[in-house]
């Protein structure tokens, strides 16, 4: 008996075609850097594949972050990659690599360095999809007959795997217990993540870094309890119906 997708929730059907892959060994880390070289060597070429011989894209952060994967369960493709860079514990005035290439105004740095402890700070890195493999995805459950992967109610700019990172990178917020993150946004997905309720405040001017990009600040806390009042479907998902934070299931404790 097949399921009829409009009846199923976001989370029953991002948990019905993919799944959240916790990085923890050095073979999926290795997809991992296999990913981004897809992405920023060959798809988008943002990087100088020559200088990966490998075939795989990593850098200096690599060793002091935390990654998830997206992969698609019927093909067991991996689709889109997020990564947290941590503090260095051993030396938290390490620079995070967005503050080696964006200015934090003075102002705002008044009002938050001061106040953000960086041991309890992340920055979210690698936020990506590979197209071609989501292409080659797509092309595969229509000639297996099992459906679209996405759903037309959810609208072209809501598509599974973007709901997927969200939910990766804020999952491991909570898992680390970063209190802060920080990203560098492009204003497209600045505007579009603030219908999603996630709000996130430009500390800086704009600077060009694969494209012009705002360094921004938020936390993880006002992320979850705006997509609580904005996006509740997408709050289940990434909450699994508030088991992962019970603590957000007062609508009382939600932000504008």
């Amino acid at each position: 008996m097949f399921l009829d997708r409009n009846t199923l929730s976001l989370r029953e059907h991002f948990n019905r075609s993919f799944e959240i892959v916790q990085v923890d060994s050095d073979l999926l880390l290795e997809e991992v850097l296999r990913l981004r070289y897809q992405v920023f060597c060959i798809e988008n070429r943002l990087a100088d594949n020559k200088k990966f011989t490998n075939s795989m894209e990593q850098d200096l952060y690599d060793h002091r972050s935390v990654h998830r994967l997206v992969r698609h369960k019927e093909t067991g493709t991996f689709i889109a990659h997020v990564r947290l860079i941590l503090p260095d514990l051993d030396n938290p005035e390490d620079r995070f690599p967005m503050e080696n290439y964006c200015k934090i105004t003075d102002q705002e740095n008044l009002i938050f360095h001061k106040k953000v402890s960086r041991t309890s700070l992340a920055e979210v890195s690698r936020f990506l999809i590979s197209k071609e493999r989501e292409r080659q995805v797509i092309l595969a459950t229509a000639t297996s007959g099992a459906g679209s992967i996405y759903r037309k109610e959810d609208g072209p700019h809501s598509f599974l795997l973007l709901h997927g990172l969200i939910t990766a990178g804020l999952r491991m917020a909570m898992e680390i217990k970063s209190t802060y993150l920080y990203a560098c946004i492009q204003t497209p997905l600045f505007r579009l993540l603030r219908k999603f309720g996630i709000h996130f405040i430009k500390i800086g001017p704009p600077v060009e870094y694969h494209g012009l990009r705002f360094p921004c600040l938020g936390t993880t806390e006002s992320f979850l309890s705006g997509i609580y009042k904005h996006r509740p479907d997408l709050w289940e998902l990434i909450t699994e119906d508030g088991e992962l934070a019970p603590q957000i299931q007062d609508p009382s404790l939600c932000q504008n």
